[in-house]
């Protein structure tokens, strides 16, 4: 089975290049020329491109050509494809994805063909984390129904906490009213931010100045309480915007929390620091002790 996903999911390139997971194509528009995210751009190269003249940077999924292209090229190689991609409430990959299936299911030769595609649900390294429970579950002989269903328990059971330290990208980007954002800045407070069947929602607020970190553990410790059970098992997917010591710290609270099951901390992916901006903090936080099965554990990647 061959694994496709999108740069959003922000894997590292060992674990890429560990499961031969294929990136399709997708780009940043910076005042009309394309960027490509596979090739990784840079924190500080975003800052300088929010900050000249000229509209605000865009980004752009794969077309279904590409989509096209790339199930013709993998399936001439391995009759299963799974595709994992970042919510279809946030980027139109999704859509573009299924006509590009459809298209190939109707032409395919082999009857022994198939592609599944599966909405993550979420962006950024939840998505990437979704994407390891598919190569792993392949990994383990599992057939493409077998894993779709265990990647969409998984994306289900996900929560999101994402603190902006500033709101100025998120207006600048059309994503949030002027409004809001001034009544943010004015009353000195910043938003939460989490996931609900796959779209990005204003769950809470702190105090400007309060830790980044223990408001984030805040809100999870309500989500995450121990149950009959006692404490929960859970895979952490922590993106920071230029602030690794507080994605860490965020992750030892957890770790006092819940078990651990797996984690991965990361600088966010390009697609999401470019609306969350310098000092931005995303936590998700997926519990597993409740799935029907007991997912693979992953390696650990650098």
């Amino acid at each position: 089975m061959r694994i496709v996903t999108n740069a959003s999911s922000n894997l590292p390139e060992s674990a890429l290049r560990h499961y031969g997971i294929e990136l399709v194509p997708s780009a940043m528009l910076v005042r009309g020329i394309r960027h490509d995210l596979r090739q990784g751009i840079g924190h500080d190269t975003i800052d300088r491109w929010v900050t000249e003249e000229g509209p605000f940077p865009s980004l752009a999924g794969a077309s279904a050509q590409e989509f096209g292209e790339t199930f013709r090229r993998l399936l001439a190689q391995d009759p299963q494809v799974m595709v994992v991609l970042s919510s279809k409430r946030l980027i139109d990959s999704y859509v573009m994805a299924q006509a590009a299936a459809t298209r190939e299911r109707q032409r395919r030769v082999e009857r022994t063909q198939r592609i599944a595609v599966v909405d993550s649900m979420t962006t950024d390294i939840a998505s990437g984390l979704a994407t390891l429970v598919a190569a792993e579950s392949a990994r383990k002989g599992l057939g493409l129904e077998e894993v779709q269903n265990r990647i969409e328990d998984f994306a289900a059971a996900g929560h999101l906490c994402l603190y902006l330290d500033d709101m100025t990208r998120v207006w600048k980007s059309g994503r949030a009213s002027l409004l809001k954002a001034w009544a943010a800045q004015v009353l000195r407070v910043r938003p939460l931010v989490g996931m609900i069947d796959g779209e990005l929602r204003a769950v809470g607020r702190a105090p400007a100045g309060a830790p980044p970190a223990e408001v984030v553990g805040s809100h999870l410790r309500e989500i995450l309480q121990p149950g009959e059970e006692g404490r929960r098992r859970i895979w952490v997917g922590i993106a920071h915007g230029g602030v690794p010591e507080l994605a860490l710290e965020c992750l030892q609270q957890l770790r006092e929390l819940c078990d651990v099951e797996y984690s991965m901390v990361r600088p966010m992916s390009p697609a999401t620091y470019l609306y969350s901006g310098p000092r931005a903090l995303a936590v998700f936080v997926h519990p597993v002790d409740r799935l029907a099965v007991r997912l693979p554990v992953p390696p650990v990647f650098e």
